[in-house]
C-alpha cells in the first residue's frame, strides 16, 4: 500500500469533527508548488491549490445560493463577521438569533449556503477597509468597519461568536496593521497580542464542536515574530489545523513542523499571474477578490493554464474581455472560445453587452458564473501541471502569453456601498456618479415645442399639401432654446448683443467679475465665467486652466477663439 493510500485510509477513520490536510506531491516539507487534499466529513473534498469564494455580507455577489451550487463548483466560502454586527451592541445581531435544526451551523443557516462547501469565518471582510488612525487594534479588541461605520470588536466577542456560529474553519485573531508601515516595536507588540489571542481561542475550541482553527502568520520578517512562531511550534501545533497569511512571502522559511499544514492566503492578487507566483512559493488556498472586481466591471475573464502555444502575434493577450465594448454588440460568439459554463453555452457576447447597456442584473449574474468557471478550470490546469512536473515552465509561458492585470472597464458596475470603501480626503470625488440630473431646461423646451406646435397646427387644414405637412413636422420636432437667463455684467451684455446671435445665452453668478469689452475687440474673461449652455448644442467643459467649448455655431466659435488664451472653441457638425 502506497503512502498516499495510507493517508486516505487515515482520513476515513477520522472523527466527524476533524479536518485533515494531506500533501500528495513530492514537495511534502519544502517550499514550492505542491498538491494537497483538504478533507472534512460532510463537506466537499478540496484538492489544492484551489480557492475559496469571497462573499459580501455572507453571500456571493450577484448569484443566489441555489444557482451558486447549480452552476459553480464551490469548494468553500469566506465570511467576515464584521458584516453582521452593525447593531451590536445594544441589539443582538440577527445571525445569533437563528436556531438551526439538529444543532447545525447558525452561520450556514443564516446565509443559506448549501451543506457541501466549507464555511470559513474571519473577523473582517476581504479586502478589509483601511482603518483611520483613531481606530486601531488594542490589547482586548479588533478594529472593524461595519455597514454603519468604524468600531471595535472585542476578542472575547469574536471567540464566543465563532463557538456559537459553528463555521467549519475559524481564522484565529491576529494583530494586523492595515494600510500603514509597521515599525520594529509595533512588530513585537503584534506577536505578543496574537499569541495571547490564539491561546484564548484555542481554549474556547475545547468547549466547542466542529471547529478548526487556522493560525495567522504575521506580515513581518520571521525574525521579528520569532517568539510567536516558537509558541506555534511548541504550544499550539497540536491544536491548530492550518495557517493563513497576509503576505505570500511569509510562507518561506517557516519552521519545518508547520510545513504540513494548509496555507490560506489573503494577499489580494491582481490577476492569475500573481496567483501562480504565490503557488510557486507554497500557498495552497486563496481568497480572490479580483473575480468579483472583474464581474462588477463587466469583464469576462479569458485565460487558461497552461497557456496556448505562442502565436506569431508578439503582443500579450488580455486576461479578460470588456463586455461594455460596443464592438461586441453584434458578436454572436460565446464569451470565451471553448468555455462550457452556463453563460457561454446558453448566451453570447452581444446578448451580454445588451444586458449591461440596459443595466439588467442578469448581466452580472452571467458574468459571475462565467468568471468562477474560468477560475475552476485554471486551478484544475495548475494541479495537472504540478503533477506533470512542468509547473515552472508553464508559469513562465503564461507570463509571456498573458497580460498581468485586468483590462480597464469602459462602463460602470453596481453602486459602491459605504462599507466597501473609505474616503481618504474631504475633496475626494464621489465613488458613484449622479444617477439623476436637473431636467428643468428639458421641461421648458417641451413646453415651448408644444406651444409652437399648437400655434402651427392652427394654420393647417385639410387642404395643406405634403410639403407643408413635412415642414410642419420638422418644425415641431426642433429643440427650442431654453428661457433666457439674466446677464449680470452690463459691459458683457452689450458685447453679447453686438457679437452673438439671439439664441446664444450667457449665465453668470452675481459675485463673478468681468472686464469691459469694446465692441469686436478680443474678449478676455476669467476661467470660471462661462458656466452653462450657450445654446442647446453648445457645451462647456473645464480642463486644467482652460475652458473648452464644443458648438455647431461657427460664428460663436470664431468670437470665442479671439477671447484669449484661456478659452478654446471648436466646431462640430451635429
Amino acid at each position: 500500500m502506497s503512502q498516499i493510500d495510507i493517508e486516505f485510509k487515515k482520513i476515513s477513520l477520522l472523527p466527524e469533527e476533524m479536518l485533515s490536510f494531506t500533501l500528495t506531491s513530492l514537495s511534502r516539507v519544502v517550499n514550492g508548488a505542491r498538491i494537497g487534499q483538504l478533507t472534512l466529513k460532510g463537506r466537499s473534498t478540496i484538492k489544492t491549490p484551489h480557492y475559496f469564494v469571497n462573499t459580501s455580507r455572507g453571500v456571493v455577489p450577484h448569484v443566489s445560493q441555489d444557482n451558486l451550487g447549480r452552476y459553480c463548483s464551490v469548494g468553500g466560502v469566506y465570511v467576515g463577521l464584521e458584516d453582521f454586527i452593525e447593531k451590536q451592541p445594544p441589539q443582538t445581531p440577527p445571525v445569533f438569533s437563528i436556531h438551526p435544526q439538529n444543532g447545525g451551523s447558525r452561520l450556514r443557516t443564516f446565509t443559506g449556503h448549501e451543506p457541501d462547501p466549507f464555511l470559513i469565518l474571519g473577523p473582517r471582510r476581504f479586502p478589509p477597509v483601511d482603518m483611520p488612525l483613531t481606530n486601531t487594534n488594542s490589547n482586548e479588541s479588533l478594529a472593524v468597519c461595519t455597514s454603519v461605520g468604524f468600531g471595535s470588536m472585542t476578542v472575547d466577542f469574536y471567540v464566543d461568536a465563532a463557538s456559537r456560529l459553528k463555521p467549519d474553519i475559524v481564522l484565529g485573531p491576529g494583530d494586523f496593521v492595515i494600510g500603514t508601515k509597521v515599525s520594529v516595536k509595533r512588530s513585537d507588540k503584534m506577536g505578543d497580542r496574537t499569541t495571547l489571542w490564539i491561546r484564548e481561542i484555542l481554549a474556547e475550541k475545547q468547549k466547542a464542536e466542529h471547529i478548526s482553527i487556522f493560525a495567522p502568520i504575521l506580515p513581518v520578517p520571521l525574525e521579528q515574530q520569532k517568539w510567536y512562531l516558537d509558541a506555534l511550534v511548541d504550544e499550539f501545533r497540536d491544536e491548530i489545523e492550518g495557517l493563513y497569511v497576509m503576505d505570500a512571502g511569509s510562507v518561506i522559511g517557516l519552521p519545518e513542523s508547520l510545513n504540513g499544514l494548509p496555507r490560506l492566503a489573503f494577499t489580494n492578487p491582481d490577476g492569475p499571474g500573481e496567483v501562480l507566483r504565490q503557488i510557486s512559493l507554497g500557498v495552497d488556498l486563496f481568497v480572490l477578490p479580483f473575480i468579483g472586481k472583474a464581474t462588477d466591471g463587466g469583464i469576462a475573464l479569458d485565460f487558461v493554464f497552461p497557456p496556448p502555444t505562442k502565436t506569431e502575434d508578439p503582443t500579450r493577450k488580455a486576461i479578460g474581455i470588456d463586455a461594455w465594448d460596443n464592438e461586441l454588440s453584434t458578436d454572436l460568439s460565446p464569451l470565451t472560445t471553448g468555455c462550457e459554463c452556463y453563460a457561454c453555452t446558453k448566451h453570447h457576447r452581444a446578448y451580454l453587452h445588451h444586458l449591461l447597456s440596459a443595466k439588467e442584473m442578469l448581466a452580472w449574474v452571467l458574468l459571475q458564473i462565467h468568471n468562477h468557471h474560468v477560475l475552476d478550470q485554471f486551478f484544475a490546469g495548475v494541479k495537472a501541471s504540478i503533477e506533470n512536473g512542468t509547473f515552472e515552465e508553464d508559469k513562465s509561458a503564461f507570463e509571456r502569453f498573458y497580460e498581468s492585470e485586468l483590462p480597464v472597464s469602459k462602463g460602470l458596475g453596481p453602486r459602491i456601498r459605504g462599507y466597501q470603501t473609505k474616503s481618504m480626503s474631504s475633496g475626494e470625488s464621489k465613488k458613484n456618479p449622479k444617477a439623476y440630473n436637473n431636467l428643468d431646461h428639458m421641461a421648458r423646451n417641451l413646453e415651448n415645442n408644444m406651444a409652437d406646435g399648437l400655434e402651427e397646427s392652427s394654420t393647417l387644414d385639410a387642404s395643406a399639401g405634403a410639403e407643408r405637412l413635412e415642414e410642419h413636422a420638422r418644425t415641431a420636432n426642433q429643440t427650442m432654446p431654453p428661457a433666457r437667463n439674466p446677464i449680470k455684467s452690463k459691459p458683457l451684455a452689450k458685447f453679447v448683443q453686438q457679437n452673438c446671435l439671439p439664441d446664444q445665452l450667457f449665465s453668470f453668478e452675481k459675485n463673478w467679475t468681468t472686464k469691459r469689452f469694446p465692441s469686436k475687440s478680443p474678449m478676455r474673461i476669467s476661467e470660471t465665467v462661462l458656466t452653462s449652455w450657450l445654446c442647446p448644442t453648445s457645451v462647456f467643459s473645464k480642463q486644467s486652466s482652460r475652458l473648452t467649448l464644443t458648438t455647431n455655431d461657427r460664428t460663436l466659435a470664431s468670437v470665442l477663439n479671439r477671447a484669449g488664451r484661456r478659452t478654446t472653441a471648436s466646431v462640430e457638425e451635429w
